[in-house]
């Protein structure tokens, strides 16, 4: 099968009218193009990002992670599918061997139907889950499969068809719009899956454009009948950084697909995260994640690179890389180097407790998302654009050693997700795990692991760990 390509724009292709021979006009003609093939167009390039070991580190951590049939473990006694794509692509940021990448490859494929679609339980309705079909045709097009034949399905009709008139991103029941939207996780990665196949529908770059705020941030989930600044109570929607990072990146796969308006949108978004930075580098989420944390640290990270924010990229990679395990620091929790902390608690917890059942979750889903901020690659060209070839140099720190890796403006993702922040669950026929619809109540974000206490506080933290897991993968839906 042939790799999947996005659709660009061409660059300019301006040649003198026939019989005009003016050399001023031929030399101005011949610089033009030159321009456009260097890629001076005031598009922003992306480059491959630097090869790091803590990556690599992390990335066989989430190898190992997956179950016998190749994808990572959910909460029940399947996998998580949203999940898995994330690992997929944190895999492919960091330059993981091809034969990890191929085996998390063909886990996707053989649950790709039914955690976009609702075939299992009702095949006779054909409901297609829109940002999760979104989320499934941009891992297709980051492994080069096609689109139009995967795992028996033509997935750029079934995610083209999920865009309404007015560019917000549906569910379909029989190739009819449904009421349930996507939020900003599924509609980016819808937006980027489709700059890819055929290329970004306008009309999803000005819906998303009407999400973001006056300050320069997004919102993460749409209302119809109030804007990002008045919100549904009048007041400026609370910030989400996750939400505008992934929206800043469909938004790059817009600019490089030649729309103009999606520029000024980057540049007051970029400029908004340098800002909200803190001071160790590090990023809050959202509603229910007030306290920065390396998920949503990960999911900023490869913005700040796109932009050439070189001092807020590398600031994001310490921040990251102060929480990973590695052979000096792991203690208890030898067994799970490379793998990242979801905050400072949660490290502190595995290096004097391990990483027991219930904190397995919360390490999956942090790690990778987090990996981006070690190999700073955005979603929107995830697959395209990977860590450099050439082996890593004898000064890189490995995940054992303390120092600074070089970043490099490159970007990805998720992947909406989202998990990218982490991804959605398998779908059930009630309440698709898949679905990045707010139409039921909205789950909070991922809050920090809780301190633990004395013995008499065990059995109460374990319930609060597993909590704080679900929650985070409910908050995580595409």
């Amino acid at each position: 099968m042939l790799p999947t390509s996005a659709v660009l724009p061409a660059a300019s292709t301006a040649q003198p009218r026939a019989g005009v021979r003016s050399p001023l006009a031929l030399l101005v003609a011949m610089l033009a193009l030159l321009v456009a093939s260097a890629g001076f167009i005031g598009v922003r390039q992306a480059t491959a990002a630097p090869r790091s070991e803590q990556a690599l580190a992390a990335a066989a951590w989430l190898e190992a992670s997956l179950t016998e049939d190749d994808v990572m473990p959910g909460f029940g006694r399947g996998g998580d599918i949203g999940l898995t794509i994330d690992a997929l692509w944190a895999l492919i940021a960091a330059g993981a061997p091809q034969a990890d990448i191929d085996r998390v490859a063909r886990g996707i494929e053989a649950n790709a139907v039914d955690y976009a679609t609702y075939d299992r339980w009702d095949p006779e309705s054909q409901h297609v889950i829109g940002g999760a079909a979104g989320k499934v045709l941009l891992a297709i097009s980051s492994i080069g499969a096609d689109p139009t034949d995967f795992a028996g399905r033509d997935w750029v009709e079934m995610v083209r068809g999920t865009v309404t008139e007015e560019g917000r991103v549906v569910d379909t029941e029989q190739g009819e719009h449904t009421s349930t939207p996507a939020n900003m996780f599924g509609q980016s990665l819808v937006m980027m899956a489709l700059a890819r196949n055929g290329g970004m529908p306008e009309e999803t770059v000005t819906f998303l454009l009407r999400q973001q705020c006056s300050d320069g941030y997004f919102r993460i989930f749409f209302n119809d009948d109030a804007t990002c600044d008045t919100g549904a109570n009048g007041e400026p929607v609370q910030p989400d950084r996750d939400a505008t990072a992934m929206a800043v990146m469909a938004l790059l796969a817009a600019e490089e697909q030649g729309i103009a308006e999606a520029g000024p949108a980057i540049e007051r978004a970029v400029a908004w995260l340098v800002e909200d930075q803190t001071d160790e580098g590090g990023f809050a989420g959202g509603f229910g994640t007030d306290s920065p944390n390396t998920n949503s640290t990960g999911l900023v990270a490869p913005v700040l690179a796109a932009a050439g924010e070189a001092e807020a990229a590398e600031a994001a990679r310490a921040f990251v890389a102060a929480r990973q395990l590695t052979a000096d620091n792991a203690g208890a929790a030898q067994a799970d180097i490379g793998a990242i902390a979801y905050d400072g608690n949660a490290l502190a917890t595995a290096q004097t407790e391990g990483i027991g059942r219930n904190q397995q979750d919360q390490f999956r889903r942090a790690t990778t998302q987090a990996i981006f901020a070690l190999a700073p690659v955005g979603l929107h060209v995830i697959g395209q654009v990977g860590p450099e070839p050439n082996e890593p140099s004898p000064s890189e720190p490995s995940p054992g050693e303390e120092g600074p890796s070089t970043p490099a403006p490159s970007p990805e993702a998720s992947t909406p997700a989202p998990s990218t922040p982490a991804g959605p669950s398998t779908p059930a026929p009630t309440s698709p795990a898949g679905s990045s619809s707010p139409s039921s109540t909205p789950s909070p974000r991922p809050t920090a692991l809780p301190a633990t206490g004395g013995q008499t506080a065990a059995g109460i933290s374990a319930l609060l760990l597993v909590g704080a897991g679900a929650t985070l993968a409910l908050r995580r839906r595409r």
